[in-house]
């Protein structure tokens, strides 16, 4: 996994799932650089990074800084199960999941 540069995502992501995660294991599952995020995007402080899985796929990750919760976004033609295998996700974790992601 790498942290991507924001004109790399050439095609519109929508949520596929939300987390609850610390920062701690935000961090642990991401090792790539976060930025903050600017506060009229976002209901609360946050930061965010784009991400590129291993296995290809893109990935928009926000975090909550405040609640935790973080949002994962992934392009229209992307699928749920390369990110499920390279980010290994405790199921209490997830507290959100799109009925679409595959």
């Amino acid at each position: 996994m790498r942290r991507a540069k924001p004109d790399e995502l050439t095609e519109d992501a929508k949520p596929v799932a939300l987390l609850q995660l610390s920062e701690n294991r935000l961090r642990e599952l991401f090792p790539v650089d976060f930025s903050e995020v600017d506060p009229l995007a976002a209901p609360e402080p946050s930061i965010g990074s784009l991400v590129q899985l291993d296995c290809g796929p893109y990935a928009v990750v926000m975090y909550g800084k405040i609640t935790g919760q973080t949002e994962v976004s992934m392009p229209l033609t992307a699928h749920w199960l390369p990110f499920l295998c390279e980010v290994p996700l405790r199921a209490n974790e997830i507290v959100w999941t799109a009925e679409t992601s595959s």
